[in-house]
């Protein structure tokens, strides 16, 4: 059956399809970067990506597993995948001659998606699809901000704009690899040196080698019972932060985990930790409201859907959430 959905693929009908795309504005997000992963991950050079350095620990065990994280699939599913994968390069390049709009998009955090980095994988497969350097930069540059009603403020370099841009050593024109050679980085106006970025990345890896107290919490709670494991975030913050990664990440991921075991007071116990940890931050706050609205407290579900849009005005999952709860 599967066969039969690269088979039957018939190229009048596509360009149909691509012709109404171009005709009602729909644009394309194709996601190669995610798509050739789900390809190619039971490939360990594939995995031996040296940029795993810069991802949490807790990351790089969900990452590094590769078939493992599939199980079921077999030699035939990958030899299919790769298959259907370059199909997806031919129908990328097929919606580019067509006329349809593409915009870039990577599926940030799925397996070997790297946040930043994955970026430039993309625009590198669009060109391999068939793009030319120009119309892959296109698709993260000017694309976006037509697509965002925003042509005034950003998408190309010019007096009055916004100043956010990445200066290259090469010309990504001449060879699309060139966007990876990055002499320097203005954003919101502001000056960041080859140096001063290379000191950022150093800090990503020195962070991404921490402990995941997330994980150390889980054990704990597992063994001893949350009140323990609050004990133990606050003395282990006051005595060995440098030693264990406190992102906010962290215990919103662990929260989750335990919504998924139907450990609502647990949950509930950690989401309120992380509000502790970054009362600024309107996504803890969605969260808190998540675990209380699964724990059938109304009220305090929407007080704190409330404060995350408060906190973070563009919060559409608040504002829905929020029209469910107070409908009548």
């Amino acid at each position: 059956m599967r066969e039969a959905l690269l088979s039957s693929y018939d190229p009048d009908k596509a360009a149909q399809l691509f012709a109404r795309f171009k005709k009602n504005g729909t644009w394309q997000c194709p996601t190669l970067t995610v798509l050739r992963s789900l390809a190619y991950n039971d490939q360990a050079s594939f995995r031996d990506n040296p940029r795993l350095k810069y991802m949490p620990r807790s990351v790089r065990a969900m990452w590094g597993g590769g078939p493992a994280n599939f199980q079921g699939r077999t030699e035939e599913d990958y030899a299919f995948s790769k298959r259907q994968f370059q199909k997806d390069l031919e129908l990328v390049s097929a919606m580019s001659r067509a006329g349809v709009d593409i915009i870039a998009g990577t599926d940030v955090l799925n397996p070997f998606c790297f946040p930043g980095f994955s970026l430039h994988d993309e625009l590198e497969l669009y060109v391999k699809a068939g793009l030319s350097p120009m119309e892959a930069l296109r698709t993260a540059t000017v694309n976006p901000a037509r697509f965002l009603g925003r042509q005034k403020d950003l998408g190309t370099v010019e007096s009055g704009k916004l100043a956010d841009l990445v200066l290259l050593d090469a010309n990504p024109l001449a060879n699309i690899n060139n966007v990876r050679k990055i002499s320097a980085l203005v954003y919101d106006g502001n000056y960041y040196s080859r140096e001063t970025l290379d000191a950022l990345l150093a800090k990503a890896e020195e962070l991404a080698s921490r402990k995941s107290i997330g994980e150390a919490l889980a054990q704990t709670i597992a063994a001893q019972g949350i009140d323990a494991a609050v004990a133990q975030y606050h003395d282990v913050k006051s005595k060995q932060a440098s030693a264990y990664d406190f992102s906010e990440g962290e215990l919103n991921t662990l929260g989750y985990q335990l919504l998924q075991m139907k450990k609502m007071k647990e949950a509930i116990r950690i989401f309120q930790l992380n509000v502790e940890a970054y009362p600024r931050s309107g996504n803890v706050y969605d969260s808190l409201a998540e675990a209380y609205m699964d724990n059938g407290d109304k009220e305090l579900a929407i007080a704190n859907y409330q404060k995350s849009l408060q906190l973070d005005p563009a919060n559409t999952n608040a504002v829905e959430m929020l029209k469910k709860l107070m409908a009548p």
